[in-house]
C-alpha cells in the first residue's frame, strides 16, 4: 500500500557554503522506492543530498490519512507549517515545523503557532503549504490526500539520521539525466 512521506532533505547546491535544506513529500511503499523522486525534487546537486530525516503521514490530528486517485471534496485539509524564528545570543534562524488538519489556513497558523516554537523572538511564518491537492505537488502524481476522522493514536516519529542514497542510485540517476561529470 502506498505511503505519504514526508522527508527532510539536505545537501550542497552550486555557491552554498553550508549544508541547505528542504521538506518535501512523496508517495511510495517504503523510502527505498522514493530515492529516484528525491533527487528530482531536490535544488541542490544531486550526488551532494542526503535524508536527515523522513516519516509516514498515515494518522495526523484525528484523521488517518488515505490516498486515492480522486480529489477530495471534504472542508478538512491537511497543512504542513514551518515556523522560522530568532533567539537572542543564537547565530542563525531557528526553525520547527507541524502537521495539522484544519478547515481554513487562519485556524492552522493559530493552532501552530501555539504549539512552536515557544520562547523565541520574532516568530514569523516562513511556508504554509496546503496539501489536500498532491497533484499540485509533482512528486505525488495521481494521489490526492482524503482524511478520514479516527480515534487510532497519532504516531508521526521522525526517522532522524543521516540518511546517504546508495551510491549505485545516484549514480544511475546521473546517467539517466546526463549529469555523469567524470
Amino acid at each position: 500500500m502506498n505511503k505519504l512521506f514526508a522527508v527532510v532533505l539536505g545537501g550542497a547546491a552550486p555557491k552554498s557554503n553550508i549544508e541547505l535544506h528542504d521538506v518535501v513529500f512523496t508517495v511510495a511503499q517504503n523510502i527505498e522506492e522514493t530515492y529516484m523522486d528525491l533527487l528530482d525534487l531536490w535544488f541542490g546537486l544531486p550526488q551532494k543530498m542526503h535524508i536527515d530525516s523522513y516519516m509516514v503521514l498515515d494518522i495526523v490530528d484525528g484523521y488517518e490519512v488515505q490516498l486515492k486517485a480522486e480529489a477530495s471534496t471534504q472542508k478538512e485539509k491537511l497543512f504542513f507549517i514551518n515556523f522560522g524564528a530568532y533567539k537572542k545570543g543564537d547565530f542563525m534562524e531557528h526553525h520547527a515545523n507541524t502537521f495539522i488538519v484544519s478547515t481554513s489556513v487562519i485556524e492552522a497558523k493559530r493552532r501552530a503557532k501555539e504549539q512552536l516554537l515557544k520562547g523565541y523572538d520574532e516568530v514569523h511564518k516562513d511556508d504554509l503549504y496546503e496539501i489536500d491537492d498532491l497533484l499540485e505537488l509533482k512528486e505525488v502524481k495521481g494521489y490526492h490526500v482524503h482524511l478520514k476522522s479516527t480515534d487510532k493514536e497519532q504516531n508521526l516519529l521522525p526517522i532522524n539520521g543521516y540518511h546517504v542514497l546508495p551510491k549505485a542510485v545516484v549514480r544511475e540517476y546521473l546517467e539517466q539525466h546526463n549529469l555523469i561529470t567524470d
